[in-house]
């Protein structure tokens, strides 16, 4: 029987790697001008919120002002922090705090190498998916905003990266790994969770190691050690106003008692990737599980499910909700249109 994690993981030949470059300078671009329709407007009150919000902490660390801005309570603070450097140099600007986000689509590239890897896939390939994605309109445009969605969905996939190295959690140190990432995700949107439920039953219990349930209890106490403290400093103001958050509709179509409130984030995919990249995408999917080797499909399977369950079941919608369900999209996509590359 042959091993796909070594037939596959050979290099691309010269003709597909320039394909394959082809195919990126054409959707990337379109990509581009459709994000210049869709960028017409100016920084709304959610992005001003988030870099006075990081304000108020540098002032807080810095100088012992309290903190007195009440959405402290209930976004998180990792974003906020780690804009704080960028946001201190000269006037603040929402320029000056996405700059941050080129660390975040770093981490992004990171966790789809890893991913890769952990499934065999050639790094052409992983490298293939990461611009792929991040060439989606919706996913170029909120990594150009002051928002948390875009590094949401970079830490999302380094999560799920370090999660496929743990081998079903018979790592110990991955497994640790994995707990701190994971906690360090929690404290950067709480909807990091969704995405994060399917993948990891998925590898609890695909696994057949034995000792999976101790380090996956003990890595589950590493990230609730890093993350529960702050949710139970917020306490109940926390789950109050997150609540009332969750339940505010954004216009209609979007109640999960109904069908149109379940495929709300299906009818998104064309605006969100576009056209051009949007079929490029479903061609590949398609052709990912018609196509062996289909390792690893079930875990990006479970990716999406997980993510699109919870976030249907919520009244409040935003495509930019959805971004950290594009990943694996673009990753299957990838490792479809691979086939074809390996062969050629």
């Amino acid at each position: 029987m042959r091993n796909p994690k070594t037939e596959y993981n050979s290099p691309m030949s010269y003709s597909s790697a320039k394909s394959f470059l082809l195919v990126l300078f054409v959707l990337f671009p379109m990509s581009i001008l459709v994000w210049h329709r869709m960028d017409t407007r100016p920084s709304s009150m959610d992005e001003t919120r988030h870099m006075k919000l990081a304000m108020d902490y540098r002032a807080w660390v810095l100088h012992g002002v309290p903190l007195t801005n009440g959405w402290s309570h209930v976004y998180p603070p990792i974003y906020h922090l780690s804009i704080i450097p960028a946001l201190s140099l000269g006037h603040p600007s929402e320029a000056k705090a996405t700059a941050t986000h080129i660390a975040y689509f770093a981490i992004f590239v990171a966790g789809c190498l890893i991913l890769g890897r952990s499934m065999g896939r050639p790094d052409w390939e992983s490298v293939l998916a990461a611009f792929l994605c991040v060439g989606y309109c919706s996913v170029f445009w909120a990594s150009h905003r002051a928002l948390i969605d875009f590094p949401l969905m970079a830490w999302v996939t380094f999560s799920m990266a370090i999660l496929a190295c743990t081998e079903g959690f018979s790592s110990f140190g991955d497994s640790l790994l994995w707990g701190a990432v994971a906690g360090i995700g929690v404290l950067l949107k709480p909807p990091f969770v969704f995405f994060s439920v399917g993948p990891v039953l998925w590898t609890l219990f695909t696994s057949r190691q034995e000792g999976r349930f101790k380090n996956f209890l003990i890595a589950l106490l590493v990230c609730v050690g890093i993350g529960a403290p702050w949710y139970f400093w917020q306490g109940a103001y926390f789950l109050s106003k997150a609540s009332r958050l969750a339940a505010e509709s954004q216009g209609p179509g979007m109640d999960p008692h109904t069908v149109a409130g379940w495929l709300f984030y299906i009818r998104l995919l064309q605006v969100q990737m576009g056209t051009a990249s949007g079929v490029f995408t479903l061609i590949g999917v398609l052709l990912a599980f018609l196509r062996p080797p289909r390792e690893g499909n079930g875990f990006l399977i479970m990716w999406i499910l997980s993510g699109y369950v919870f976030l249907s079941l919520l009244v409040n919608k935003d495509p930019r909700h959805s971004l950290a369900l594009l990943p694996p999209l673009a990753i299957l996509a990838a490792k479809g249109w691979g086939h074809f590359a390996h062969s050629g």
